[in-house]
């Protein structure tokens, strides 16, 4: 009886924890997509421009692959407390009531699968804007280009009337 409990006791713990850097790792993954989204609307909450450094693309890239480290690390934690717990529920001399173990770790799992299924989308956006970025720099480069090249037309331009206003005699 003293070991049954001590396996409910130990089980309830690790769920617990388990629970607990899930929590912690959604909060983190809503904290990124805001982030996210912030960098591709432009603005941040109070409506002011953002600039737009081309580190920030870089480091939500790095945020996202570490939020993909910890969702691998919880899959892994679920999957050991499933296995706990298929063990205890086996054993026939100390049989235990796992439903509830049983369906908080289902649920773990079916949220775990939805915020790797959100992450998915967000690296997808974050690619999508990462090639936006590179397209609008290009776009930018051109117009200097075509700038640099106006400019030189239009030099050439005044230095043909200053021209023409030295030969042409002045009423």
């Amino acid at each position: 009886m003293m070991h049954r409990n001590h396996l409910t006791n130990t089980l309830t713990y690790e769920n617990y924890c388990l629970k607990a850097k899930l929590q912690e790792l959604l909060e983190k993954i809503a904290h990124l997509q805001a982030q996210l989204l912030t960098y591709r609307d432009g603005t941040q909450s109070r409506g002011d421009e953002l600039p737009t450094p081309p580190e920030q693309p870089i480091h939500l890239q790095e945020e996202l692959n570490k939020k993909d480290i910890e969702i691998e690390y919880l899959k892994e934690q679920i999957a050991t407390l499933s296995q706990k717990s298929e063990d205890v529920t086996t054993n026939e001399t100390e049989k235990i009531d796992t439903s509830a173990l049983q369906q908080t770790i289902s649920d773990l799992q079916n949220q775990l699968q939805t915020k790797t299924q959100q992450l998915d989308l967000s690296n997808e956006n974050l690619m999508k804007m990462l090639t936006e970025v590179e397209i609008i720099k290009k776009i930018a480069a051109l117009r200097e280009a075509e700038n640099e090249h106006l400019k030189t037309i239009i030099a050439g331009k005044d230095a043909e009337i200053a021209h023409l206003k030295m030969t042409c005699p002045q009423p």
